[in-house]
């Protein structure tokens, strides 16, 4: 039996291929794709493919809802005002715990088991962010009315 391919994505691919290769590539990854080990598979087995193509892939992950649940797990609660997390110093252990931890090994395991070579690294490694402390600011919740919060801090990108 003969099988017929249909290249025309590839064929439509490879400008894109030649103009990126050999280039850093972000790929940004919501913390639900990492919570699975199954989708994290399958998600490491696409990249490998732009890694053969001649990508260099950086990856960044997300993972809030694991620290989430890693804080509950820990009787630590999280905070959330207007979508946005207000991180207590509990919470913030447990944030490091979390990304720079479980969910970093796990990315890293992952690409290991497709044959790519890995590293972790937290945004505190090589001063790759840093974050300087905001003056005492007021935010209004509407729920609960109004609270003051010491620990916001501004980020810098190196």
């Amino acid at each position: 039996m003969i099988r017929i391919v249909d290249f025309s994505a590839l064929r439509n691919a490879i400008p894109y291929i030649m103009a990126y290769r050999d280039r850093p590539i972000v790929v940004k990854l919501g913390g639900e794709l990492c919570e699975e080990a199954a989708v994290l598979n399958h998600i490491v087995e696409q990249l490998a493919l732009f890694h053969c193509l001649g990508f260099r892939l950086v990856v960044v992950h997300g993972g809030g809802k694991h620290a989430t649940a890693l804080g509950e797990k820990l009787g630590i609660d999280s905070k959330f005002i207007a979508g946005r997390r207000i991180t207590s110093s509990e919470m913030l252990e447990v944030a490091k715990m979390s990304f720079a931890g479980a969910l970093n090994t796990d990315m890293v395991a992952a690409f290991k088991r497709n044959g790519l070579a890995a590293i972790g690294m937290s945004t505190i490694d090589g001063q790759l962010v840093t974050a300087k402390r905001r003056e005492l600011t007021t935010l209004k919740d509407p729920e609960d009315g109004i609270e003051t919060y010491e620990l916001l801090k501004n980020i810098d990108m190196a």
